[in-house]
């Protein structure tokens, strides 16, 4: 009773939790805490993490805190207007936050410039070494694993875990497993502004690279279409030679940086002409996935336990680039009825009739859309579960409607969790309103409506998980 008192007075870690989902950038907690200035809870998926960042916050914030006591206490004389005033600060603890963030900037980017450097050196010293760079507005991390499941068998692989995408967390990697035995370093880039993927690339030099594509995803962050377009060709303009690159050409922003840069012979996969690797005649089903993927002008048959559109995708962007390294189609073909699910990427989970289709781990437009195209495609009754779609700025409004209209046409239900813009706009765009269920923005609420839909549907889709922080 006592601690939720406290926390409720003094949000410490709730402020500190959406700092770090954040990015520790300042200007989004402000933001966060306009929305949000009396929120006190949120559910979480992510845990904060006991970062060296995270305490040398708290231990700045603290110093603070007794500084602007002793001066409180100097300047008014008086204990209960100090006490009044003190209590009130406390209960702010962003500001502190702030100002601690202004202390550790400069520091910070001398330690950042020094592990850079101690990285780069490391990674130029392993001759045998190549860096395969990975980015992409989606489908990083999925492609990332594929190609590495792909390779194990044959080469010494490192891939980075999990969403390790940052150069902090990419130069951690490196320098603790990263050695001689390693034929292939497979990089997963992430970025939200332009420069970071540069920095990426000048700290682990990459010798091939690969876009996954391009989307709105993040549009928020980056502030217009060209900047994403700009930062995911840093990874392109990094690499030395444009044949150890391998494009998705089913990308509109891409095939147009292509064209604008006048690039004609490119590698790459998609339905367009041309391609190295392209997907066809596909089908889906409880098991998983089936689809001709044709090789440099070869067809072969394949199944696969990863379900859906964008893992199929996937599968392409990681065989293009496997095919560069030097792998054999047909060692890749019979090495894709083995690879293994990513949990939370169109993860499929069952429970007597009803299997779920777990998209939680993020999503984007092109994501949706996948997903949307793969619905159609199965057969029985079909229920949908989506908070909508974060970060996508001006064009949000937009892109939620038409997922809306195309959505109504293929579910039997649709549950939009939290009342926001975006699931506001999803709902104005469908007709047949009475499809449609509106939960709180919540864990429990989220699971509770779940196992409530699971003997009612033969499909769960879940796109996207609660939105935390937004």
């Amino acid at each position: 009773m006592i601690i939720d008192v406290l926390t409720s007075l003094f949000p410490f870690k709730l402020h500190m939790t959406i700092l770090q989902l954040e990015g520790y950038s300042y200007s989004r907690l402000m933001s966060w805490i306009n929305n949000n200035y009396f929120k006190r809870e949120i559910p979480v998926k992510r845990a904060l993490k006991p970062t060296l960042k995270v305490y040398s916050i708290y231990l700045l914030s603290i110093i603070w805190l007794i500084s602007f006591s002793l001066l409180i206490i100097l300047w008014t004389n008086n204990l209960f207007i100090s006490l009044l005033i003190l209590t009130i600060l406390i209960s702010q603890p962003y500001l502190f936050y702030g100002l601690s963030l202004l202390v550790i900037k400069p520091v910070e980017y001398l330690l950042k410039f020094r592990i850079i450097n101690k990285t780069k050196k490391k990674i130029l010293s392993l001759n045998n070494l190549e860096v395969v760079g990975i980015t992409g507005s989606y489908g990083k991390s999925s492609t990332k694993e594929i190609l590495y499941q792909l390779l194990k068998d044959d080469f010494e692989v490192l891939r980075t875990p999990e969403s390790y995408n940052t150069i902090l967390g990419i130069s951690k990697v490196v320098g603790l497993e990263l050695n001689n035995k390693y034929r292939y370093f497979i990089c997963e880039m992430g970025a939200f502004k332009r420069g970071e993927i540069k920095e990426i690339c000048e700290t682990v030099v990459p010798d091939y690279g690969l876009i996954t594509g391009i989307t709105e995803q993040h549009l928020e962050r980056f502030g217009s279409t060209k900047d994403i377009v700009d930062a995911k060709f840093e990874l392109f303009d990094s690499v030395k030679s444009a044949n150890h690159f391998v494009f998705n050409l089913d990308s509109v922003y891409i095939e147009n940086e292509l064209f604008k840069r006048k690039i004609k012979k490119v590698i790459g996969y998609g339905i367009k002409p041309g391609c190295q690797v392209s997907v066809s005649k596909k089908s889906f089903s409880k098991k998983g996935s089936q689809f001709t993927i044709t090789i440099n002008n070869r067809n072969f048959r394949v199944f696969t336990y990863l379900f859906g559109e964008s893992n199929i995708q996937n599968i392409a962007a990681a065989t293009t680039m496997a095919v560069l390294l030097g792998l054999k189609p047909k060692k890749i073909v019979s090495k894709i009825s083995k690879l293994r699910p990513v949990p939370h990427r169109c993860y499929l989970q069952y429970f007597n009739r009803t299997t779920i289709v777990d998209n939680t781990y993020s999503t984007n437009p092109l994501g949706f859309m996948a997903m949307l195209k793969t619905a159609k495609m199965v057969k029985g009754r079909k229920a949908l579960v989506t908070p909508g779609l974060v970060e996508l700025g001006e064009k949000s409004g937009e892109i939620h409607k038409e997922l809306g209209k195309l959505a109504e046409n293929i579910f039997e239900k649709i549950i939009l969790v939290g009342k926001n813009t975006r699931t506001k706009n999803i709902f104005q765009s469908i007709s047949k309103k009475a499809m449609v269920e509106f939960i709180e923005d919540d864990r429990i609420t989220y699971s509770t409506k779940i196992r409530e839909l699971e003997p009612l549907f033969d499909w769960i889709f879940l796109e996207n998980d609660v939105t935390e922080n937004y």
